[in-house]
């Protein structure tokens, strides 16, 4: 299926939709992600002000970022611990997505390093400081540790120079030697919901 027209079906699945209509539908569920995340720091900022929202809305971030990236590496069999890995599981994390929103850049530039960039993009262009992505700034950030440490709890992200068009940029490396980071409080709150255990089940076999 190319779209979603016509009578409702209560058989429709996912796998229904052809390669460029589920396209579409993943980039409108992750805008739909940030709209959500946008109504629950409104909420909160009208409940108990600014600084208040803020730093719930940072805790929100880090532990669906790491909730949702521990998900991910097991469903996409991502192996390994090392900065490959977590540079992969970067560049599919939906926090990031879309990309026509967040304008976000992975790459390898060293074997034993992964570079992270932001560019100028509409998520930078709110009239407001309601969404996560706000909270980003030349420093460290929970929730990019956490998805890091899905992968190895010993990586760290750290702020880096940003070269060119990047508006921000960080650097991931791993330090064996490092005292292994505790899981956050924010990822055990997250667990408590059902929907962080939930799979799709394939209701029948693909047609080929």
């Amino acid at each position: 299926m190319t779209d979603y027209s016509g009578a409702f079906d209560p058989g429709f699945q996912f796998e229904d939709l052809s390669h460029s209509a589920l396209v579409l539908v993943l980039r409108e569920v992750a805008l739909q992600s940030h709209l959500l995340a946008r109504a629950f720091h409104l909420s909160a900022e009208q409940r108990w002000g600014a600084v208040a929202a803020n730093g719930l809305a940072a805790e929100q971030w880090e532990g669906i970022s790491a909730l949702t990236a521990g998900r991910l590496k097991r469903a996409l069999a991502i192996e390994g611990e090392g900065v490959e890995a977590i540079a992969k599981l970067f560049q599919i994390h939906p926090t990031f997505r879309p990309r026509s929103y967040f304008d976000f850049h992975v790459s390898l530039p060293a074997p034993e390093c992964a570079r992270l960039e932001v560019f100028d993009s509409p998520a930078f262009e709110e009239t407001d400081t309601l969404s996560w992505f706000a909270g980003l700034g030349p420093a460290e950030h929970p929730a990019l540790n956490a998805i890091a440490h899905a992968v190895n709890p010993r990586a760290r992200c750290l702020p880096a120079p940003a070269g060119g068009r990047a508006r921000l940029a960080w650097e991931i490396t791993i330090d064996p030697a490092a005292a292994p980071a505790d899981e956050p409080r924010s990822l055990a709150l997250g667990r408590i919901s059902k929907g962080a255990s939930f799979l799709f089940e394939r209701r029948r076999l693909a047609v080929r």
